[in-house]
């Protein structure tokens, strides 16, 4: 600090380092000399007056990163990524046919694993690894998944929707099977959209 003839340190040195700075240079007279280093990307700073990157910047856990340099918080992996890893710079993307949405409570345990990216729902699909929700099938098209993992019916994987067989009709989107065509009504194109 730039107290002179002070002769309690907490009087001659009243500033500490502040949250995500740190620094190890005594006698010095500004913020800036005192505290020169800041927390890396993948760290963060939670205590003031840290010394040294390990004192100071713990690394961001699972599930969470900082991708800055002097961040005081980590950040939560957005929607439909994970990290598994600590110290990262940032979060990587549900697989294919996968995505993972906790409501409105999402912590960094839902986000910490790609087992945490879960299978497409029935009616949806997601072709590429991009961060993104799953979508929904066009009309024309299905995709079925039974909730013990098992794919049944179009025998799809979660990256594409099947298209409706013969004598069956799809006139909705984000639907788990085909519609049978009525009693009289024969329907000899696959994908048809109405009866």
């Amino acid at each position: 600090g730039s107290g002179t003839g002070k002769t309690i340190l907490a009087e001659a040195c009243p500033s500490l380092c502040p949250k995500g700075r740190y620094g190890s240079d005594t006698g010095q007279t500004s913020l800036a000399d005192a505290c020169p280093s800041e927390c890396p990307a993948g760290k963060y700073g939670d205590l003031e007056g840290g010394s040294s990157v390990t004192a100071a910047c713990p690394d961001c856990i699972a599930g969470k990163y900082t991708d800055q340099l002097g961040e005081s918080v980590c950040n939560l992996c957005a929607l439909h990524t994970y990290q598994d890893q600590a110290n990262m710079i940032g979060c990587i993307n549900c697989p294919a046919g996968t995505q993972n949405d906790f409501g409105d409570n999402p912590t960094a345990v839902t986000r910490n694993n790609v087992d945490n990216c879960e299978v497409c729902p029935s009616g949806r699909y997601k072709a590429v690894s991009d961060g993104a929700q799953c979508g929904g099938c066009e009309v024309g098209r299905f995709r079925y998944h039974s909730t013990d993992g098992q794919e049944s019916q179009s025998g799809a994987v979660a990256t594409d929707c099947t298209t409706c067989g013969l004598h069956q009709f799809q006139d909705e989107t984000y639907k788990a099977a085909c519609k049978p065509c009525a009693a009289g009504l024969e329907n000899l194109d696959v994908g048809t959209v109405s009866k």
